[in-house]
This record gives structure tokens, C-alpha cells and sequence, in this order.
């Protein structure tokens, strides 16, 4: 795991964890919610505690896409262009 992300990302809980990988996968919140046999409010209170976890901004982007590519970087899957 890149450095950068070993931190924040051991502060997610096993189930925001798997919503964030769920997310990277292009997987829609009903979908995520099938998967996992929760909520749709449950769901949404994973993705909004996890973007806050992970320092996603607010009203700055789409979260969604910046937490997919967090995500797909905390996991190495995607290298930083520096």
C-alpha cells in the first residue's frame, strides 16, 4: 500500500472499507446495498463517514470518483503521476 494512504485508510471500518471498493467498482448505492444486506440510510451513513474519514472535500468535485480513485491508490491499483 502507497505510504501516503496506510494510514487513513486503517481508520475505515471493515464495512466503509468494502463500501469505498464496491464504489471503485463502479457499483451504483442500490447495488452496494444488495451486496452488503443493508440500508439504503446505513449505506449512505458509510459513504458519508467514510469520505469524512478520508478527507474528501465537500462541494468540491464529485466525492464519488475522488473516493474510487483514494481508494484504487490506498490499494497500489493506481499509481500517483509524480
Amino acid at each position: 500500500m502507497h505510504e501516503r494512504y496506510e494510514a487513513k485508510i486503517d481508520v475505515l471500518t471493515t464495512a466503509q472499507r468494502r463500501v469505498i471498493q464496491l464504489l471503485a467498482e463502479g457499483k451504483s448505492n442500490a447495488e452496494i446495498g444488495a451486496i452488503l444486506f443493508v440500508s439504503k440510510r446505513t449505506l449512505e451513513h458509510h459513504i458519508r463517514d467514510s469520505f469524512d474519514k478520508i478527507g474528501l472535500p465537500v462541494g468540491e468535485g464529485n466525492r464519488r470518483v475522488l473516493a474510487a480513485l483514494w481508494y484504487l491508490r490506498a490499494t497500489g491499483r493506481l499509481r500517483d503521476e509524480t
